[in-house]
This record gives C-alpha cells, structure tokens and sequence, in this order.
C-alpha cells in the first residue's frame, strides 16, 4: 500500500508530498505538510493491525504527544485512516505523525569519529532517553538511522520511536536488527529501559569503531570482540562500558540508561525532576477533565453530522454538571474540621504568674 502525492489525511489536516522510506520491515514513513506548509513525517504500520494493538499504540502515542524534550522528535497526536482494500472491504490505519527533522542521521556521517564528539551524542541521547523512561515508555529502535544530528545547530534528535514494531520473530538474518537486544525476538523476552541500553551500546560501537556491530544470533556462538580492536584511541573506560551494555543476557547490563551512563562517562547524571507533589483540588479536576475529553473524542465519530454536533453540546453541558460534583465527593469539604474560635482569642495573662509586671 502506498499513498500518491497529495492525498489528503485526517480530515484535510495533512497532504502527502512522498514516501520518505518503505525499507523499514515493520512500517512505511512518509513526508507530509500541513495547511499552513509545515512539514512533518507520518509513520504507518505496513502489517494489519486489530483492535486491541491499535488501541495500545493509540496509548502510548498519548503519552508521546505530551512529552517535550530538546532531543526527542516533538509526537503529536495519533489518528486514524481507512484505506479501501476492495471494493466492500476497507482496513484502518494507525498514523502517528512527527515533526520533520532536517539533517543527517549518524549512519549517514563519516565514522569512525572522535570519541568526544560520539560521547557527546550519546550522553544527550541518553539524557533523552531517561525522560522517556520515566514516563514509561522504552524507544524499542534506537540506531543510528533513528538519531539526526540536526542542521540548524548540529544537535542530535531522536526519532521514530518503534511503537508499531512486532517482537515475536525468529531469529532469522532476515529479522534480525543489528542494534536490537536478545530479548526483543524471544516470545517471552521482557522489554525495559536495558532494552535501550543494549541499542545505544551497539550505536556507540558503530561510531568509534566504524564497523556495524554483529547480529545477536550470531553472538550467541562468538563473544563481542574489544571495539579497541578497529581503533586503539578507543578509552578503556568506554570500551568497557560498551562491551558490559551490549551484554546479551539482560540482567548483565546496567538495568537503567542512568547507570549505564555513569559508567560510560565517569560522572553523576541527573534524573530529571522529582515525582509530581500529591495533586491539589484543581489538578484533580483537571485530571478528571482530560478524562471526559478523551471519553468524548474516543465517541465522536470521524465526520460529525448536525445530529452528532447537537449530541455532543448536551454531552458537554452535562460534564460541566457532573465535574463539580465529582470533585467535591472526592476532595469532601464539609469533612473538614471547623476552625476552634477560641484560637482566634486573645490570650489573657494571669497577673499573679505574671513576671513582667513591674514592681511596686
């Protein structure tokens, strides 16, 4: 399947310009402008999707879409596309597009490169991908082709996260990734931030050594060998911290990119932010809010009619209603204690046990 130039998407929102890459095995990725002639990349699935995978892409996509961070491609929100199969029959489409990023990705660039300018990349990545560890969510296809090193001020961007990825493969040359971890093809291999500890490892390797590192079903009879091996200005440090992060057995890497990073650079890396505070009365109602949205644009049909419209205007009214409502159940005002009026007293002092009465 292949969308033509200028097709229109979501509702007129998007038009194609061109197919960007249809090499990918598990999706195709296309080049698209908005009305006001902004670019952008939109990422398809290539393989049939049911219900329930939909709806978790469309879940994790949520959460991509509300993320900011100056290394991380900016998400925006998911949609969904029919596509006419034949004549009676018509497929939907999960479309997740992504802000368009100019510049060369690092397996465009000459390498090998100096080992300070590759730990630079990688420690900014890496600083990217703990953000998006702590909201959950593993990358999955972290590889050179996935990091641009962006034009305008030669930072580097990660991007297309491999949300539409399948994990259940054989461990075959063919579906096999070179920059992708053991676990990844096994049927009960558990995904965690070691997973893209493994996949920024392998990419560290290919810029020092300017040699794509070997397919784990190959390395399952063979060790890795010493990336000093192809270039001896390779640290110690660092050539240890590769070999230990591209460990094929999970539980010998570092379990989080922060203690990888440690390692690989010999210095405390800063977390992010603490966890949120508890929510105050009006972040829960903002809570309770974006819920009723999403419940209502989950209900909304794609092309509303004039009945549709005057549904969803009583819909709303009556969320006006009931939020408040739910609000003070849960936050129960009349529970709270009344305040003591004697507090507010002035406090009289007994003459007798005064001792700062002057003496006659």
């Amino acid at each position: 399947m292949n969308w033509e130039q200028g097709k229109s998407l979501n509702h007129g929102k998007f038009t194609v310009e061109r197919l960007l890459n249809n090499k990918g095995r598990f999706s195709l990725i296309y080049l698209a402008k908005d009305r006001n002639n902004h670019q952008y990349v939109i990422k398809i699935p290539k393989n049939n999707l049911d219900i329930r995978r939909i709806n978790q892409l469309k879940k994790e996509a949520e959460i991509l879409a509300g993320i900011s961070h100056p290394n991380i491609v900016k998400v925006y929100h998911s949609f969904l596309e029919k596509q006419r199969v034949k004549l009676w029959i018509k497929k939907i489409l999960f479309c997740l597009p992504m802000k368009y990023i100019e510049g060369k990705n690092l397996a465009e660039i000459l390498v090998p490169i100096e080992e300070k300018k590759a730990l630079e990349y990688i420690e900014k990545i890496g600083e990217a991908v703990i953000f998006i560890h702590k909201e959950k969510i593993v990358h999955r296809d972290i590889k050179p082709e996935n990091i641009v090193i962006q034009e305008i001020d030669e930072e580097p961007i990660l991007i297309d996260f491999g949300l539409t990825r399948e994990y259940d493969l054989p461990l075959t040359s063919q579906t096999t990734t070179i920059y992708s971890p053991l676990e990844m093809y096994k049927k009960d291999g558990e995904i965690g931030p070691y997973t893209d500890v493994y996949s920024l490892a392998a990419t560290l390797y290919f810029l020092l050594t300017g040699e794509q590192p070997p397919k784990v079903n190959e390395r399952l009879q063979d060790n890795l060998q010493n990336p000093q091996i192809y270039n001896d200005q390779i640290s110690d440090r660092v050539s240890q911290a590769i070999l230990k992060g591209m460990s094929i057995e999970p539980n010998q890497r570092p379990q989080t990119m922060q203690l990888w990073l440690e390692e690989l650079l010999n210095k405390d890396i800063p977390i992010g932010p603490e966890d949120d505070p508890e929510p105050t009365d009006c972040s829960i109602f903002e809570k309770l809010l974006g819920q009723l949205k999403n419940i209502l644009k989950f209900f909304a049909p794609n092309t509303p009619s004039s009945r549709d419209i005057h549904i969803q205007r009583w819909v709303g009214i009556a969320v006006t209603l009931i939020v408040p409502l739910l609000v003070a159940f849960i936050t129960k005002p009349w529970e709270r204690p009344a305040p003591d009026p004697d507090d507010n007293q002035p406090q009289i002092q007994n003459p007798i046990n005064d001792t700062s009465q002057p003496k006659p």
